[in-house]
C-alpha cells in the first residue's frame, strides 16, 4: 500500500512539473532560436536632369539611416507561432531638392530632418507550412522590397508558403498597403504615376515554384493588382557547376501584363522578358542583365508600390 501511494506521488510531481516546463520549453525556443541586428547605411544621392531648366534640376541627398531586425524563434508546439518587430530611422545630413530618397514638403521646399517607422510580423508554422501577417518584406515576381534608397519599402500583407510537396513551394497571399522608401505613413498600392483617388483594394498573388533537378528551377506567379492590372509571370534559373569554385547562374523571366476589373488607369497593354547571367566564387559576384520592354504601355514589377514614389 505504501508502494502505491509513492509512485501515485511520484506521477503526481511528473505532471506538475510537466505542466510548468512545457510552456518554459516553448518560450525558450522562441528566445533562443531568435537573432537581433542592427544594419546602418550612410546614402548620398546626386541627380542633374540635363533636359530642363526647372530650378530643381540638380537635387542630391545625404543621410545617415538605421535598420533594427527583431526575428523570433517558434515555440516548441504543434502550432508553433512567433513575432517579429523592426524599426528604421534616418536623419538628414544635408539636401538640395527632391530627389526621392527622403520625405519632402513641396511648401517648405525641403526634405524632413528626420523619419522613422516600426511594425512586426506575426508568424505561425505548422508542418512545413509558414503564415506571416504584418510588416513583410517581400522578394517575389509579383512584389518586391525596393531597397534602392536610404529606407526599404515596408509591405503589411499577409503571406502563406507551403513546402509540404518535396521540391515543390506554393506562395500566395494579399498585400493591402506599403509604406515608402521616402515616408513613415502607410499608403494603399496604385500604379505609378497616377493620381491619389485611383487606389486598389491590394494585391492578390500565388505561385508555385519547383524544384525540377538540383540546379534546375522553374516558377509561376500570377498577381492582380485589384482593377488596375493583372500580371502573369514565367521564370527560369539555372546553375552551372564551372569548376575550380566558379559557378555561373543563368536567371530567364516572362512577365505579361493587362487591366483587371475596373482598369482605373485604363487599358494596360505590357510584356517583358529578360535575363541574367551571374559568375560567382566566394563571396564575389559579376552579372550582366538585358531586358525588352514590349507592348503600349508602362508597367514595371516595382511599380506595384506606391504613390507613383518609385523613380
Amino acid at each position: 500500500m505504501v508502494q502505491v501511494k509513492q509512485i501515485c506521488r511520484g506521477r503526481s510531481i511528473a505532471g506538475v512539473l510537466g505542466m510548468i516546463c512545457a510552456p518554459l520549453a516553448a518560450h525558450a525556443d522562441v528566445i533562443d532560436d531568435s537573432h537581433f541586428k542592427v544594419d546602418a547605411r550612410n546614402f548620398y544621392l546626386h541627380r542633374n536632369y540635363t533636359n530642363t531648366n526647372a530650378p530643381d534640376s540638380e537635387v542630391h541627398s545625404w543621410s545617415q539611416g538605421f535598420d533594427a531586425q527583431f526575428t523570433s524563434g517558434y515555440t516548441d508546439t504543434a502550432l508553433a507561432i512567433g513575432l517579429d518587430v523592426d524599426a528604421q530611422y534616418a536623419v538628414r545630413l544635408d539636401s538640395s531638392g527632391n530627389d526621392g530618397s527622403l520625405p519632402y514638403s513641396v511648401s517648405d521646399r525641403q526634405t524632413s530632418r528626420d523619419y522613422s517607422r516600426a511594425g512586426a510580423t506575426f508568424k505561425m508554422r505548422y508542418s512545413k507550412t509558414e503564415l506571416k501577417v504584418g510588416d513583410l518584406r517581400p522578394q517575389l515576381p509579383v512584389a518586391f522590397d525596393d531597397t534602392s534608397r536610404q529606407l526599404d519599402t515596408i509591405y503589411q500583407g499577409a503571406v502563406v508558403e507551403s513546402k509540404e510537396v518535396d521540391k515543390l513551394t506554393l506562395t500566395g497571399g494579399r498585400f493591402w498597403s506599403a509604406v515608402t522608401r521616402e515616408s513613415s505613413n502607410h499608403e494603399k498600392l496604385y500604379k505609378y504615376g497616377s493620381t491619389d483617388n485611383l487606389d486598389s483594394d491590394g494585391l492578390d498573388f500565388g505561385g508555385a515554384t519547383y524544384d525540377i533537378s538540383k540546379n534546375l528551377q522553374a516558377s509561376y506567379f500570377y498577381g492582380v493588382l485589384h482593377d488596375i492590372y493583372q500580371q502573369h509571370y514565367v521564370g527560369l534559373m539555372h546553375m552551372a557547376d564551372l569548376g575550380d569554385g566558379y559557378k555561373l547562374k543563368t536567371d530567364l523571366r516572362y512577365f505579361n501584363n493587362n487591366e483587371d476589373g475596373k482598369a482605373l488607369n485604363g487599358v494596360i497593354d505590357n510584356r517583358s522578358w529578360g535575363s541574367l547571367f551571374t559568375l560567382l566564387k566566394g563571396a564575389h559576384m559579376f552579372g550582366v542583365s538585358y531586358q525588352r520592354m514590349l507592348g503600349d504601355s508602362v508597367l514595371f514589377r516595382t511599380e506595384i508600390n506606391l504613390k507613383g514614389k518609385l523613380r
